[in-house]
């Protein structure tokens, strides 16, 4: 009978989990455990010892585990264990329904690990509910110190919501984090931290002073209370010592097809009764899946906190977004008051485009300066045209109208107009095309403006570009034939300039230029080496009245520039450079557009690297050039580079001027300078570090031992565990007032001290610089090292720093 009862009891257990796996939505669940039993009258499975259950993402290991195949749940008291996706809980209770997928703990323990290099955060909760998504419970405390009892400092909370690779937001929020032995806390009614990039930081107040008369010491709060597409709602509360109380509320909002924005903040200062305000709305309408409307409203009356001065403003916009398929239209109505400064600018502009390719922009502004009795217009449009063959045409205009009522500022209308044309001719030729006019549309009648008429027509412009490459080889052939005519004003004649004094309207080329470029790589060649090669010929001729093409205005540039790097005999590596341009002295040109187009070069700069074993420890570098237009040797530097063991590096750096002018007689040395690091990586126990900078030149002519600075720092850890140990660091300057001539190691001045403690997972710095005769006290949590609490006191007063060192939050 006991193999009949056994096999049964087996064959029970099999149709149990067989109706589990096609009630629970197809998917199989993986049951295992020392001990199973099913009882058929409740259609329940029973395991107990070395329990795992796997259903989908979700592995949970437990003592005991129930199994109602009907409903699909599973419940179970004990050391239970889960894993959901890349999180894991530490539980005494769990219940889970395997078709919801909601899970619910009790007495929880999770660690979660941020992104961005972040400290481990540890969570602790007597409740949590769990729907796959996000996770809500109650009772929570939280922290990023690994000891579990006592925490040295943690945030609890009545209720929160836990967002996995997100961000944990608390409720009804207690922050705790003494100071050393200090007991230090505060309550907060919301409280989040990001497990991605954090945006809320503790909550602290931004603590200041502002030294404009009448304001003294302030105290600034915001409290976020929602997060609303990634942006928060928050109530702001601000303490001011002499001008009250300023309350203020921005509410992200988020209804049907609208979401938006309401601000408002207000001050009424006590002293003077002065009110300031501000009030901002922005609302985005979503008319239809391709078009959005945008409407805008701001009105700001008040006295800056942040900085000096009232303003008071007023701006309206309105714009629309419309894209379907590529196919992107975007239009914007802007109105913008200023009116301390009696100050308003309108501005409408419209954008077409398709496939991210501009097709045309249509512009107006017209901006008021009451003050200055002053009305400026501008007119703007742009189109593209773009037809088979890759041609593309594109069109522009430009009209701006200054009008003034005051005669010593003339009113000033001009029109400029652009055209280019561009297509591939083959997919190595190109032809492009300008043409570009500046018309003075209030000429003649008004002249005080020529100096304002500096412009360089192109009438027209055709560069003709070919770019083939062959068998390595890269050149570059290319063809410019235009009519230029250039208009400046010379101050020295207050007039205008103009060559060609006059415009005959006709297309007859007047410069021809030709640019000529071939360059090329070779790598691999003997001896470790490569060697680029590059050479250029420019041409510009100009039309000159009266004499014939060749024999008028010129100007020619010949370029040629060569790099050779190669390895020697396994301990030299040499770098070698040419650079060469040659532009005859006969260069002249009509348009001082092209005045700085020419300059004569012919340097060469030479490189030599003495190495042993390993280029990156070992090395001795030299270089210098010599200049031949000048006639002149460019600086002689050097430097040498040890690093003998991974932990030390040494370097020695020194020059020497090899064509000083007069007044660098006795002073053609560069410094001598010595650096040495002894263990420079972060994680080093021990530093060390010494540089010291010698006067060269008064060392080899006045036989004199003048140091132009000197310094010197260790670090030292005292206390077997880091986590609790001290760390010393001593930095010591060298005198360098009135100096004897003579190196003297008592001038070494104790400079500053720095006596670090850790306390795990917080570090207390206490430090002193002599200079500023400063002190400076700073705590620092490890889950937030770049926010740090600092008490520092100098000659003058005392200030605060690190997180509480913030300017004022401007909220107008």
């Amino acid at each position: 009978m006991r193999f009949p009862l056994f096999f049964q009891c087996a064959f029970f257990i099999f149709l149990s989990l067989f109706r589990v796996c096609i009630c629970a939505q197809d998917s199989p669940v993986s049951l295992t455990a020392d001990h199973l039993y099913y009882a058929e009258d409740v259609h329940q499975v029973f395991a107990s010892s070395n329990v795992k259950l796997g259903y989908q993402d979700v592995e949970i290991k437990a003592s005991h585990l129930q199994l109602d195949t009907l409903s699909n749940t599973v419940w179970g008291t004990g050391n239970i264990q889960v894993k959901r996706g890349e999180d894991q809980f530490e539980s005494s209770y769990l219940f889970y329904n395997l078709d919801s997928h909601e899970m619910s703990l009790q007495n929880i323990h999770v660690a979660m690990t941020p992104q961005e290099g972040k400290s481990t955060l540890f969570l602790k909760a007597q409740e949590l509910h769990d729907t796959g998504k996000a996770q809500s419970g109650q009772e929570a405390k939280f922290t990023t110190c690994s000891l579990e009892d006592p925490t040295h400092y943690f945030i609890s909370a009545k209720r929160f919501d836990y967002y996995p690779n997100q961000r944990v937001i608390g409720y009804d929020v207690f922050v705790y984090q003494p100071i050393l032995f200090i007991p230090f806390g505060f309550w907060t009614p919301y409280y989040r931290y990001e497990l991605g990039k954090r945006r809320v930081i503790w909550n602290f107040p931004v603590v200041g002073k502002k030294e404009e008369t009448g304001w003294g010491w302030y105290m600034q709060n915001t409290i976020d209370y929602a997060l609303v597409n990634g942006k928060d709602s928050s109530v702001f509360f601000d303490i001011f010592e002499n001008k009250g109380f300023g309350l203020g509320v921005r509410h992200q909002y988020d209804l049907q097809q609208h979401q938006g924005s309401l601000l408002y903040y207000r001050l009424d200062e006590l002293d003077t009764h002065l009110l300031n305000e501000k009030t901002e709305w922005t609302d985005t309408f979503k008319l239809s899946d391709n078009l959005d409307v945008t409407l805008g409203y701001k009105k700001i009356d008040a006295t800056r906190i942040n900085g000096f001065g009232r303003q008071k403003e007023e701006a309206k916009t309105i714009s629309a977004h419309y894209d379907n398929l590529g196919e992107v239209y975007q239009w914007n109505l802007a109105d913008n008051q200023n009116f301390n400064q009696h100050y308003r600018s309108l501005s409408f502009q419209l954008d077409h485009q398709f496939n991210q390719d501009k097709i045309y922009t249509l512009k107006a502004i017209q901006q008021d300066n009451l003050a200055g009795f002053r009305r400026s217009t501008q007119l703007y449009g742009s189109r593209t045209f773009r037809f088979s063959e890759g041609i593309i045409v594109t069109t522009q205009l430009d009209l701006k109208k200054t009008e003034n009522t005051q005669r010593l500022f003339p009113s000033d209308d001009t029109l400029e107009t652009n055209l280019s044309f561009s297509k591939p001719i083959t997919p190595e030729l190109m032809l492009n095309m300008r043409i570009n006019h500046l018309a003075d549309l209030d000429a003649p009648g008004i002249t005080a403006n020529i100096q304002n008429r500096n412009y360089f027509y192109r009438l027209p412009e055709v560069i003709l570009r070919y770019t083939p490459q062959w068998d390595g080889w890269q050149t570059r052939h290319q063809l410019t034939v235009a009519r230029y005519q250039e208009v400046q004003y010379v101050s020295q004649f207050q007039t205008q300039q103009t060559v060609p004094k006059t415009i005959d309207f006709t297309v007859a080329p007047n410069t021809y230029i030709l640019n000529e470029n071939i360059s090329r790589t070779f790598d691999q060649l003997p001896l470790l080496s490569s060697l680029t090669w590059s050479s250029g010929y420019n041409q510009y001729i100009f039309s000159t009245p009266g004499k014939d093409l060749f024999n008028g205005d010129a100007m020619y540039t010949l370029d040629f520039n060569i790099n050779h790097s190669a390895t020697v005999f396994s301990f030299l590596k040499t770098d070698s450079t040419f650079t060469s341009v040659y532009a005859p002295k006969e260069n002249r040109s009509p348009f001082t557009y092209f005045g700085d187009k020419t300059q004569q070069q012919n340097i060469i700069t030479e490189r030599w690297t003495f190495f042993l074993w390993d280029l990156s420890r070992y090395k001795w570098t030299h270089e210098t050039g010599y200049d031949f237009i000048n006639n002149q040797w460019r600086d002689y530097r050097t430097q040498l580079v040890l690093k003998p063991v991974s932990i030390l590096t040494m370097t020695l750096a020194s020059g020497k001027k090899l064509s000083p002018s007069l007044f660098d007689a006795h002073n053609d040395y560069y410094p001598t300078a010595f650096n040495m690091d002894l263990a420079p990586t972060d994680n080093a126990s021990v530093k060390l570090n010494y540089s010291i900078s010698l006067d060269t030149n008064e060392f080899i002519y006045r036989n004199r031992t003048t140091l132009q600075s000197s310094q010197f720092g260790f670090k030292v850890p005292l206390g077997p565990n880091p986590d609790y140990r001290w760390e010393i660091g001593l930095g010591f300057v060298y005198n360098t007032l009135s100096q004897e001539g003579n190196f003297d190691p008592r001038r070494y001045e104790l400079q500053t001290v720095n006596i670090v403690k850790r306390e795990h997972c917080r570090t207390l710095s206490f430090g002193y610089n002599k200079t500023s005769d400063e002190f400076m006290f700073r705590y620092t949590i490890d889950a937030f090292p770049e926010d740090p609490i600092e008490f520092i006191r100098n000659k003058a007063n005392w200030k605060v720093g690190g997180r509480l060192n913030q300017s004022a939050q401007e909220r107008f």
